[in-house]
C-alpha cells in the first residue's frame, strides 16, 4: 500500500520494515506495468530491506484458500467454479475508523455470511479504511489500485490463509488497464501468500446466468453501486447496473422468488432508456447483453439497451473529460468534495 500510495503521489518510497525479496521483486514489476499502462505517471525509486529467510517451513501449510468475496456476479461465480478448490471467503467493510461505521459495517457482511456457511466455508470479516488512507489512493482505487490494496489485505491474513483470489471483471476480449488485472494481482505475491486472478474466460452475460442457476447465490446477490441496503431488498433495483443485471437475470429465466434481494415489483426492462451510463466499460457488458436478447429472440429489449447507449453519450464525454483530469492532476483529489458539487451541476445542466 506504501508504494501504491507513493505512485500516486508521485514520490519515492523508502520501508525500513524487511520484505520478502519476492514480493519486493513483484511490486516492482507490477509498478513497471502501470507506468507502461499510464504514460503520465512517473518512475518512482522503491527502497526496501529484503527478508534473510524466506522460508515458509513454520507455517502451515492447511491454510485454505480463499477468494475476496462481496456478494457481486464475479465473487459469486469465482465460488461456484471452485466449489471444493475454495475454503474461505474475505468480504471487506471499508469504513471510517468510528466504532459506530465498523459495527454497521460489520453487520451487512454478516449478509454475506449466510453464503459462506451454506457453501460451508470460512468467511473472513475485516473492516479496513485501506479505501480512503488518502485522497489519492481514493482517486485511484479503480482504475490502479484496488488489486493492490486487496493483496495487502491477504498478506494481513497470511496467518489464516495460502492463498487469495481476486475475481476478473473483464473477458480477455475486452481486458483493459484496470487496478485489478491478470498481469498485476499475481505479482502481490509472497512466499506466504500466492495472488492469483480468475474468470477472463468468462464474461459477465455468462457469469450472470451460471449465478442464475444457484439458489444460494441469488440469496446474497448484490450488484448496486449504492451499497447494500438494510432492508430484504439490498439492491435499489433502479440504477443501471442493477437494471442490467436483473434483464440478465430475467433473459435466464431466473426464479424470482429466488432471487429476492432485487425488487422486482417495479421491474420494467423498458426502463432501460432512461439510464445513463457512468463508464465506457458498461458498454461492453450491455453489448453481451444485446447478443443474448437476439439469441433468445427479444430484439424489441435489444432496441431499448442500444437507445440507452445512445442517450448516454453526452454523459460519457463528460465522464472522460473527468477522468482525464483526475488521473493528470493530483491534488484535484484534495479539492473532491467541492468538485463532485460541480460535476452535480454540470450532469444537471446537461439532462
Amino acid at each position: 500500500m506504501g508504494v501504491l500510495l507513493a505512485v500516486t503521489k508521485r514520490e519515492n518510497y523508502k520501508q525500513s520494515i524487511p520484505v520478502s525479496e519476492t514480493l519486493k521483486r513483484g511490486v516492482k514489476a507490477a509498478v513497471s506495468n502501470w507506468l507502461k499502462w499510464y504514460k503520465f505517471l512517473r518512475p518512482i525509486e522503491i527502497e526496501a530491506t529484503s527478508c534473510e529467510k524466506e522460508s515458509t517451513d513454520d507455517h502451515d501449510e492447511r491454510r485454505p484458500h480463499a477468494s475476496f468475496f462481496s456478494g457481486g456476479i464475479d465473487s459469486l461465480f469465482t465460488c461456484l467454479k471452485h466449489p471444493t478448490q475454495l475454503q474461505g471467503l474475505i468480504s471487506i467493510a471499508h469504513v471510517s475508523e468510528t466504532p459506530e461505521a465498523i459495527h454497521e459495517e460489520f453487520a451487512h457482511l454478516e449478509q454475506l455470511g449466510a453464503y459462506a456457511r451454506s457453501t460451508e466455508r470460512q468467511h473472513y470479516c475485516i473492516a479496513t479504511n485501506v479505501m480512503t488512507l488518502a485522497p489519492e489512493v481514493l482517486d485511484s482505487w479503480s482504475w490502479l489500485g484496488h488489486g493492490a490494496a486487496l493483496a495487502a489485505v491477504a498478506h494481513m491474513l497470511s496467518g489464516e490463509i495460502q492463498h487469495a483470489v481476486i475475481s476478473s471483471s473483464d473477458h480477455w476480449d475486452t481486458l483493459a488497464p484496470w487496478g485489478s488485472h491478470p498481469d498485476t494481482d499475481p505479482l502481490f505475491s509472497s512466499p506466504l501468500v500466492q495472488m492469483s486472478h480468475f474468470g477472463n474466460d468468462y464474461d459477465r452475460v455468462q457469469k450472470t446466468l451460471s449465478v442464475a442457476k444457484d439458489a444460494d447465490a441469488l440469496r446474497v446477490l448484490s450488484v448496486c453501486h449504492d451499497g447494500r441496503a438494510k432492508d430484504d431488498c439490498i439492491n435499489c433495483s433502479k440504477g443501471s447496473k442493477c437494471v442490467r443485471t436483473m434483464i440478465s437475470l430475467d433473459l435466464a429465466g431466473v426464479d424470482r422468488h429466488q432471487s429476492t434481494t432485487f425488487d422486482w415489483s417495479a421491474y420494467d426492462a423498458g426502463l432501460m432508456e432512461t439510464h445513463k451510463l457512468q463508464s465506457e466499460e458498461e458498454i461492453i457488458f450491455l453489448n453481451d447483453i444485446i447478443d443474448l436478447c437476439h439469441a433468445q429472440d427479444r430484439p424489441e429489449l435489444a432496441i431499448r439497451i442500444k437507445n440507452m447507449v445512445e442517450n448516454s453519450h453526452r454523459t460519457l464525454a463528460m465522464k472522460r473529460l473527468e477522468n482525464f483530469a483526475r488521473k493528470r492532476i493530483p491534488y484535484l483529489t484534495h479539492f473532491r468534495r467541492p468538485l463532485i458539487r460541480i460535476r452535480n451541476f454540470a450532469h444537471r445542466a446537461f439532462g
